[in-house]
């Protein structure tokens, strides 16, 4: 590496977990927060509720992801100081390094300040991700549904008296 003078291979493995903390983080909040908005979008599609997730979706599609990572920044990190930077606070000692994710490796190790100082520092940038994967999840949970609620084994379950909460499940 010109900047590290170390193997890239050495500096692959060193920022590798927290890529891949920060990525699980980002599925986690997408998932948790789009599976109820794209359900939502698809048993209310002809109702404002329908309309506003579908045109929201389509709005926060087009919103790039440097652009929005910026403006995070200015506001939570710059404008209002509740988001801090960095992987872990420089009063807290990272943990005992196990896995190399701050989250797991404070958990395994009951190093409790470290797990919520490291997931504080992990909210900033795992919600402005999870804005970005967001709306795809919606749309394609929304588009699937709404073809599935179409087929043919619904209109059989609904007319066996099940109840609509049980067909969607």
């Amino acid at each position: 590496s010109i900047r590290t003078r170390r193997p890239v291979s050495d500096d692959l493995a060193q920022f590798f977990p927290a890529t891949i903390e920060l990525s699980l983080f980002t599925l986690t909040i997408a998932l948790i927060v789009g599976i109820p908005i794209g359900i939502t979008g698809a048993t209310h599609s002809e109702k404002l509720r329908g309309y506003v997730v579908r045109v929201s979706s389509l709005v926060a599609n087009s919103i790039p992801l440097f652009w929005l990572g910026l403006m995070m920044m200015m506001i939570f990190y710059g404008g209002l100081r509740v988001a801090p930077l960095g992987r872990i606070g420089e009063t807290i000692p990272p943990p005992q390094h196990i896995t190399g994710m701050y989250v797991i490796d404070s958990i395994l190790s009951g190093n409790w300040p470290a797990l919520l100082d490291s997931l504080h520092h992990l909210a900033l940038p795992g919600v402005t991700l999870a804005l970005v994967v967001l709306p795809t999840v919606t749309r394609m949970l929304r588009g699937n549904l709404l073809e599935a609620l179409d087929q043919d084994y619904v209109a059989v379950a609904r007319a066996k008296g099940l109840k609509e909460r049980d067909v969607l499940y």
